[in-house]
């Protein structure tokens, strides 16, 4: 956890328009994520938006929450804030993060790739 006013606002500011980061302003929306379950396999996540749940468990917080807003209509600036903390833990573009997800293997690490929906067929 950030303790040093100048690194909160650093986190703050951090830019980068590929991954939907966007600088520093008023965000539009904001939502709130705490851990809810941490095993060996990862860990799950509530998102609150608006005093009410949007996820309630999700291992992927961030971009889930994005097309979760998108699919109600909301767009703009998203912060995110931990539970606990003092300070938002980073800004997001809602329509670009919502393009995207986090996909890991037990043989490598975390990456960032496009997000696909569900054929629906698989669905059934």
């Amino acid at each position: 956890m950030l303790n040093d006013k100048r690194e909160c606002d650093t986190a703050r500011n951090f830019v980068d328009p590929s991954a939907g980061h966007v600088e520093d302003r008023a965000a539009d929306h904001r939502i709130f994520i705490e851990c809810t379950k941490d095993t060996n396999t990862g860990s799950r996540h509530r998102v609150t938006y608006a005093n009410t749940v949007l996820l309630e468990s999700s291992r992927d917080p961030e971009h889930d929450a994005a097309r979760a807003l998108l699919e109600k209509g909301i767009t703009g600036t998203l912060e995110v804030w931990r539970r606990g903390s003092s300070c938002a833990a980073m800004r997001l573009d809602i329509e670009e993060t919502a393009k995207w997800k986090i996909d890991e293997g037990p043989n490598r690490g975390p990456r960032r790739v496009r997000w696909r929906p569900f054929p629906k067929s698989d669905l059934k």
